[in-house]
């Protein structure tokens, strides 16, 4: 993967919904797709890497990066630049909220 040095814009606990389109389970890489109903800069296509400060939570219960699946709709609080790729690169991820299985 080809990271750019120029970011996009900055997040700074921004928050968005999102699709997951794939999961890599051993390098906990996920690729995601914002909802139409998200704002307009939010309505990409991301990826990100689960870091181990990363929290993931279901029902105010914490759960691991296995517990999701292509096709759960999500909400990704993150922060730091966003590389401009195709898709672009969140830098960091702290939160991920399983809304719907």
């Amino acid at each position: 993967m080809n990271h750019q040095i120029s970011a996009r814009k900055l997040f700074y606990g921004k928050s968005f919904k999102a699709t997951i389109e794939s999961i890599d389970e051993e390098n906990k890489f996920i690729t995601v797709e914002g909802l139409n109903t998200n704002k307009e800069n939010n309505k990409d296509k991301y990826c990100f890497v689960v870091e181990y400060t990363t929290e993931i939570i279901w029902r105010n219960e914490k759960i691991d990066v296995s517990d999701l699946s292509v096709g759960n709709t999500i909400l990704i609080t993150a922060t730091g630049r966003v590389f401009e790729e195709s898709p672009a690169f969140l830098e960091h991820v702290l939160f991920i909220e399983l809304l719907e299985k």
